[in-house]
């Protein structure tokens, strides 16, 4: 599914994106040639030096603590994209975010774990700071019920004892 969203903003039908938690200038990069036709870029995170990495470019980019409510209008853009990032805000915070990005944007894009995935108990090594922490977990059924059509993909960890699987979640008007 997300290639059907890079071809929609490619063909121009997305003309005001938000990445909530965009972090480094990361799937932005991977997906630049897509974007290109996305007049308004807005990204928010709560790591001042993810940020930085966005200098230079034609985004939009604010140092933002996503446990206050987003600063935008209803319907103010035609796609909210959040990818990894739910799972690291406690569950009702997660939530009420996911309940704000409906209201804020046409069409609504999730990537998290199917699950819990614990990442103090295996990526620690990913772990540099509270951000980086799983806070809490959702289920298809979850996503589902929020109003989500739900794609698993994965496994996205996988060793000798668990397997975790990853799902977009993906709520268009």
């Amino acid at each position: 599914m997300i290639n059907t969203i890079l071809e929609r903003c490619n063909k121009g039908m997305y003309q005001k994106l938000l990445d909530i938690g965009c972090g480094n200038y990361g799937w932005n990069h991977y997906c630049f040639n897509f974007l290109e036709k996305v007049q308004f870029k807005v990204g928010l995170d709560a790591n001042i030096d993810r940020l930085r990495t966005y200098k230079g470019t034609d985004w939009v980019v604010l140092y933002y603590d996503l446990n206050e409510k987003l600063p935008f209008l209803d319907k103010t853009f035609d796609i909210c994209v959040c990818l990894d990032v739910i799972e690291h805000l406690p569950k009702d915070t997660a939530i009420d975010l996911i309940l704000q990005m409906q209201m804020i944007g046409k069409d609504v894009v999730i990537y998290t774990p199917e699950g819990f995935f614990d990442t103090l108990l295996y990526q620690k090594e990913y772990v540099y700071s509270d951000l980086d922490v799983h806070k809490c977990g959702f289920t298809a059924e979850e996503l589902r019920d929020l109003g989500f059509h739900v794609n698993r993909v994965g496994p996205i960890f996988k060793n000798k004892d668990v397997c975790f699987y990853g799902m977009y979640g993906y709520y268009i008007k």
